[in-house]
C-alpha cells in the first residue's frame, strides 16, 4: 500500500513505544538534514515503523543479538507454494538493509564528525543478505568454469 510521508509520520504519534517513536523521529530529522530523497525516507520509515511495532515495548537499544533481528526478518519469508519464484528474498534483503542502516545511524549518531562510510556497524546487525536461486545457480556455473 503506497504511503505518503505525512501519513507515515502520523503513524509515529500512535506508535505504542514512545522511546522508539522519538528515535525514529530523530532518524527522520537526520535524513532531512542530509537531504535524502523522499523515496529514501519513505522506504526507511516503511521498514523501521513495522520493526518497532514488532518489538512492542522493547526499545531499539534492547536488541543485542542477530536472532532478534532475524525473528522479525523471517516474518517476510514465504513458502514455495506462496512464492514459487522466491521474490520474498528481495523483500527480506530490503528490510535487512534498511534495518542495518538505521542501527548504523543509531550507534554512531553522537559522533557527528564521522562520515557515514566511517560508521561502525554493530556486531549483531552483521547479517548477510539472502541469495535467491538464480544467484546460487550462477555461482555454481562460475565455480564449474573455474574448477573450484
Amino acid at each position: 500500500m503506497p504511503y505518503r510521508l505525512p501519513t507515515l509520520l502520523d503513524k509515529l504519534d500512535s506508535l505504542g513505544n514512545n522511546s522508539n517513536a522519538l528515535l525514529i523521529k530523530e532518524f527522520y530529522c537526520y535524513m532531512n538534514k542530509n537531504s535524502l530523497s523522499v523515496n529514501h525516507k519513505l522506504n526507511n520509515l516503511r521498514v523501521i515503523i513495522p520493526f518497532s511495532n514488532f518489538l512492542g515495548s522493547r526499545s531499539f537499544f534492547d536488541i543485542k543479538t542477530k536472532n532478534e533481528i532475524l525473528e522479525f526478518l523471517d516474518t517476510k519469508m514465504k513458502s514455495k507454494s506462496e512464492d514459487p519464484d522466491g521474490k520474498w528474498i528481495t523483500t527480506w534483503n530490503h528490510y535487512l538493509n534498511r534495518i542495518k542502516q538505521f542501527y548504523r545511524w543509531l550507534y554512531n549518531r553522537e559522533n557527528n564528525n564521522l562520515e557515514q562510510t566511517e560508521w561502525e556497524t554493530p556486531y549483531f546487525i552483521r547479517i548477510k543478505n539472502k541469495r535467491g536461486p538464480s544467484e546460487m545457480e550462477e555461482e555454481k556455473k562460475v565455480r564449474s568454469q573455474v574448477d573450484c
